[in-house]
């Protein structure tokens, strides 16, 4: 079988890892590729693992589309390639603008766009950044401007709208590995391994970033005269018990959170029946 080449390989459903080196089953003889991970896996930070090197080069079917089980990331040395990677990518993700969310804007006359939606969670972390002296500020910015940029592809998927939340994960992993293929594969690494955490929510800065976004919600949906909720007949219950979960780590971010499901309740914005 051909001898691999040592390096970082892209795995179908798009975690990275690095290859480093060859050998074969003390009893069987099978040759095995041993490699270690790029990402917080099952087994830690560049856990290693070990594969066979025939499942290591063999083909998968993903949507119907046959595809390498590991592709190899070849690494752009050229700066003028690394350009044009990046203004690609930045071409690509302006289209972030034209998805729409389920909530108007506060003119009322149109709909919420993610874009925007990301840049007011951003500002949701600015303004209250010395209230998490502790979190690292610039990782929390990059993760909410970096999670929504799969709905380019994958749309939005509304909290309330169970059909299309059913199959979100796997539209939204085949998003990114699509969207993040744009990129060298350093910025890849990175931006994958931001994703990562935002979805585990197992670090404070994971944690704190996710309320952003869902106060950001809250406060469109007062902003907006909680048409979105009324017409989906989502009641203050559903209100309290879909967002609570997402604020209760930390004092700040469960007042606010509190605040913000008062106004809604007081001003009778949400469906009564």
């Amino acid at each position: 079988m051909t001898k691999i080449k040592l390096g970082k390989y892209q795995h179908y459903k798009g975690n990275l890892y690095e290859v480093i080196g060859e050998g074969r089953h003390s009893e069987t003889t099978e040759e095995m590729v041993v490699y270690k991970a790029l990402y917080e896996s099952e087994f830690g930070k560049n856990g290693i693992g070990i594969r066979p090197k025939k499942m290591f080069f063999e083909n998968v079917v993903v949507e119907g589309m046959e595809v390498p089980r590991f592709r190899k990331v070849e690494t752009k040395k050229n700066t003028a390639e690394n350009f044009e990677a990046h203004l690609a990518f930045l071409k690509e993700i302006e289209k972030l603008k034209q998805v729409e969310r389920a909530i108007l804007t506060s003119s009322l006359q149109r709909y919420e766009n993610s874009a925007e939606h990301s840049w007011h969670v951003a500002l949701f972390l600015l303004v209250f950044q010395h209230e998490f002296p502790d979190a690292n500020l610039l990782k929390m910015l990059k993760m909410i401007l970096i999670h929504d940029l799969v709905e380019i592809y994958a749309g939005d998927t509304p909290a309330f709208d169970m059909a299309r939340k059913g199959n979100q994960k796997e539209r939204e992993q085949i998003a990114a590995e699509k969207l993040y293929a744009l990129l060298p594969s350093s910025l890849h690494e990175e931006f994958w391994a931001l994703k990562e955490e935002f979805e585990l929510q197992e670090t404070p800065e994971s944690k704190i970033a996710r309320s952003c976004d869902n106060l950001q919600a809250m406060l469109q949906s007062i902003l907006s005269k909680g048409i979105t909720l009324r017409t989906n007949k989502i009641t203050a219950a559903w209100v309290e018990n879909y967002h609570k979960p997402y604020n209760e780590h930390h004092p700040v971010c469960k007042l606010l959170y509190e605040k913000l499901l008062s106004e809604i309740k007081e001003k009778k914005l949400s469906w009564e029946g």
